[in-house]
């Protein structure tokens, strides 16, 4: 009877024994797991892909915001580990810009947004600028003189394309205007886009206030064009009259400039410029501004009408087809 007991308390013994053993390589597997994957997580990049991603940390952004906008934009395997890293090294994720490659690992990312390495410069151009002003954007936020850009970059009016450009704040003149150029050849490649049609759809962007009223207005100036009319475009003989007027002022007051000033009636008759559409006949000897991809598609694909005037007001286009129309729109719209 006591042999049996002795060999059942065995049995139990060996049974513990035997769960130990097993929780504890159990243990050590999962440690070793564990281990394994954050080192998967912190060493392997998540992709192979040579390309770059512009990477943004906003000001007062917390380190879970950070972390998750990382993973959304696969450049780490997980934000929680990020996260969790970031918080053991203790140092801060820097506010700014980034250049990021795809390939690298997460230490590298932690390494260049916690130093500040790599840095962008992030600026925007409206559509409807003309280089004049994009000069003086530049120049405000530091990135070249006024002077520099608008003395190259005079020759590519129209040509240098709206939008949204990261940049190193070591780039030259020279650097931003080719880059922005080619963004513009880049949007129209593939388009017969005509030099006729760049001048028209600079007038447009400075014309439309709403995205369906383009290919109407680029039509009927194609209708006036082709009927021998001339254009009467406000917007150009803004134009002229700021041209003028700068022609007049030094390059450090220049900067300071206001465009786009409302004209009168009067203007129309004075302003002694090639662009005062309501002089000259035809076209204006180039585009009055950088026209976004939405006028020059526009301009191309142009809405077919008889109308010959339009007026918009309170974000409407009023368009007509005789001028006793036009001037019915005229007194019951704008005055």
């Amino acid at each position: 009877m006591e042999n049996q007991k002795e060999e059942k308390r065995q049995g139990v013994r060996r049974g513990i024994k035997i769960c130990l053993i097993t929780f504890f390589i159990a243990f050590i597997l999962v440690v070793v797991g564990s281990l394994l994957y954050l080192n998967w997580i912190i060493n392997t990049p998540v992709s192979g892909d040579s390309g770059k991603q512009y990477f943004e940390i906003k000001k007062d952004e917390t380190t879970l915001s950070i972390s998750q906008n990382l993973k959304e934009k696969d450049l780490v395997k997980s934000d929680v580990i990020f996260a969790i890293y970031a918080k053991i090294k203790g140092r801060s994720l820097i506010t700014g810009i980034y250049e990021i490659p795809k390939n690298i690992k997460m230490i590298d990312v932690f390494d260049i947004i916690s130093n500040g390495k790599t840095k962008i410069v992030k600026f925007t151009i409206p559509e409807g600028f003309r280089v004049e002003q994009i000069g003086q954007l530049l120049e405000e936020k530091k990135l070249g003189s006024y002077e520099d850009f608008v003395l190259k970059g005079k020759k590519y009016e129209g040509q240098l394309f709206p939008d949204t450009y990261f940049i190193s704040p070591d780039y030259t003149t020279d650097q931003i205007i080719e880059t922005m150029h080619q963004d513009y050849l880049n949007r129209i490649s593939g388009l017969k886009l005509t030099d006729e049609d760049l001048i028209i759809a600079s007038i447009v962007e400075r014309e439309a206030n709403r995205e369906a009223q383009r290919p109407i207005i680029a039509g009927i100036y194609k209708n006036r064009l082709s009927s021998g009319m001339k254009l009467q475009s406000d917007p150009t003989v803004q134009y002229g009259k700021d041209s003028l007027a700068l022609n007049n002022l030094t390059m450090k007051k220049q900067v300071d400039f206001k465009f786009w000033n409302a004209v009168t009636n009067a203007d129309f008759l004075t302003v002694d410029s090639a662009y005062n559409t309501y002089m000259v006949n035809g076209l204006p000897s180039g585009p009055i501004c950088n026209p976004g991809i939405a006028s020059i598609s526009a301009t191309i694909n142009y809405t077919s009408s008889n109308y010959l005037y339009f007026i918009v007001a309170n974000d409407q286009i009023y368009p007509a087809t005789t001028y006793t129309e036009h001037k019915a729109n005229v007194a019951k719209y704008l005055n």
